[in-house]
């Protein structure tokens, strides 16, 4: 059933005797079907030392962790909408801009996320086509209000996370 889609690369045989952590894949790139191919995934490493586990859990630490009692306080003022400052849920790096609908003015909505993306127009089209969907990722502040004021004056509806 699936040996046709990767034939003559791959045969019937090849398709069910694939060593373990192997696969046949077969994608597409730029719009465009690539050959099948074989992909090799390493095994998971079940076996991790003490030591390395230490290590792991320390970095994580050391990059999210943060004061039980400040996490708490964030989790209830979230809970119950009043955040009052972004130092609260400790320092924002950057805002996503997430198009949650596009409105009826669809066609200047795609003009708009064109100017802010740089995006072809069928890219573009494709990418309001797939709301709820983010525009701009790790934007500051500043960045994520100008585009979702690009966006609502377009019609859509914006949210800013």
């Amino acid at each position: 059933m699936i040996q046709p889609q990767f034939s003559p690369f791959f045969d019937s045989f090849d398709l069910v005797n694939l060593p373990n952590w192997t696969a046949c894949v077969k994608t597409t790139v730029g719009g465009q079907v690539t050959t099948p191919f074989t992909l090799h995934a390493s095994p998971p490493n079940v076996a991790l030392s003490a030591a390395t586990a230490d290590q792991i859990r320390g970095c994580s630490r050391m990059k999210y962790g943060r004061p039980r009692t400040d996490a708490e306080k964030a989790i209830k003022q979230s809970l119950s909408g009043q955040v009052e400052d972004s130092t609260a849920c400790g320092q924002r790096v950057g805002f996503i801009v997430v198009l949650t609908s596009v409105g009826p003015n669809k066609i200047n909505v795609i003009k708009v996320v064109r100017e802010i993306t740089g995006l072809g127009l069928r890219e573009a089209k494709d990418v309001v086509d797939s709301v709820p969907r983010p525009i701009k990722e790790g934007a500051s502040q500043d960045e994520a209000d100008a585009i979702r004021e690009k966006l609502i004056d377009a019609g859509a509806t914006v949210d800013v996370r």
